[in-house]
């Protein structure tokens, strides 16, 4: 089983742990080839402490289309329903794939105090093909 390394080459001390994923739910958006934008429950149920209502701003970086800012504002861009449904925007989901986010995309958050917002960052790479693929992608499922 251990194959060439073998048990005896194995150090107690060359082991070091895995973090638990119970520990601290990750906070995601998702957004779907159909344009549907979605906030998991673990990122409603914070969204939840800081405001009443989901009220949210949503601005995009400039020139690295994975990296948005998400903050609360009384003059929001989307209003989120609390029960967990989340929004419709074909001309935001446009614009990500035009800058060459392929969709489906999944941004991972974290709150910076810095810019009192939170962060939502994709960890994928720019696409030049991201109309093609998401257009294939929406084509999958459909089949």
């Amino acid at each position: 089983m251990l194959g060439t390394i073998g048990l005896a080459a194995l150090d107690l001390n060359d082991f070091e742990p895995v973090s638990d994923p119970l520990r601290k739910p990750s906070w995601v958006i998702t957004i779907n080839p159909r344009g549907h934008i979605a906030l998991n429950n673990a990122f409603q149920s914070e969204l939840i402490k800081h405001t009443s209502d989901l009220n949210l701003g949503f601005a995009i970086h400039k020139t690295d289309p994975r990296i948005m800012r998400i903050f609360l504002t009384e003059t929001p861009n989307y209003t989120f329903n609390k029960s967990g449904s989340g929004k419709n925007d074909t001309d935001f989901t446009r614009m990500l794939v035009e800058r060459g986010i392929t969709l489906p995309a999944r941004y991972e958050i974290s709150w910076v105090e810095e810019l009192n917002s939170w962060i939502a960052q994709s960890n994928t790479g720019l696409n030049p093909n991201a109309v093609k693929d998401s257009i294939n992608a929406t084509r999958k499922k459909k089949v």
